[in-house]
């Protein structure tokens, strides 16, 4: 009776080891949607990782320091002056995860032809590119595209611009891990056959 016990513990032991090793117990993807609003924010307000899952730095042009709210327009600006000359050729946003379901409102104060943007992928791969409109607050959209890892808006002007942009609105949705609800009924078998095994080899000893 007890070399028995042993042996059904020794097998649900192993099944709920295997259960638990399996990736579909331990979680499953789901979508958090993550909506910034700029606009909401004071002029002058430094922004750099502020907000979920993602970090905002400048890069190249005369201009260093971190991105600050635009005096006039609104959003986040290309500028570590508070959307004020000189500028940074690029504003860049940096996601810590992947994201997909991207959105983001954006305008150029001026017209200059060349300002653009860059959604990038795994290795800097180019997911999606173009022109930004400019002088006109417009919504960029890409809701079919998954595995994001930065955007890059630029002024498109090299090493020497001064050209200011405004980042309105960004918007995006994470992965996150959550318990699969489908193992859990497997896991409370287990848990149960346990303690029936448990309360069997209570009563052979006794």
């Amino acid at each position: 009776m007890i070399s028995s016990l042993k042996t059904s513990l020794k097998v649900l032991s192993l099944g709920l080891a295997a259960l638990i090793a399996t990736p579909a117990f331990v979680s499953e993807a789901r979508a958090a949607a993550v909506a910034i609003d700029f606009t909401a924010l004071a002029a002058g307000t430094t922004v750099t990782d502020q907000y979920d899952n993602v970090t905002f730095s400048l890069s190249g042009g005369p201009a260093s320091g971190d991105a600050q709210i635009s005096t006039y327009g609104g959003g986040l600006s290309n500028s570590p002056l508070a959307g004020l000359y000189p500028t940074a050729n690029n504003l860049v946003a940096t996601f810590a995860a992947p994201v997909s379901a991207l959105s983001f409102t954006f305008e150029t104060h001026g017209d200059n032809g060349v300002s653009n943007y860059q959604v990038l992928g795994a290795g800097a791969a180019v997911l999606a590119s173009g022109l930004l409109s400019s002088n006109a607050s417009t919504v960029y959209s890409f809701a079919g595209l998954t595995g994001i890892q930065s955007v890059i808006w630029s002024n498109g002007m090299g090493p020497l611009s001064s050209w200011t942009q405004s980042l309105s609105t960004l918007n995006y949705e994470t992965a996150s891990a959550v318990p699969l609800p489908a193992a859990m009924p497997l896991l409370a078998l287990a848990l149960g056959a346990f303690g029936i095994a448990g309360r069997r080899r209570k009563a052979s000893q006794a």
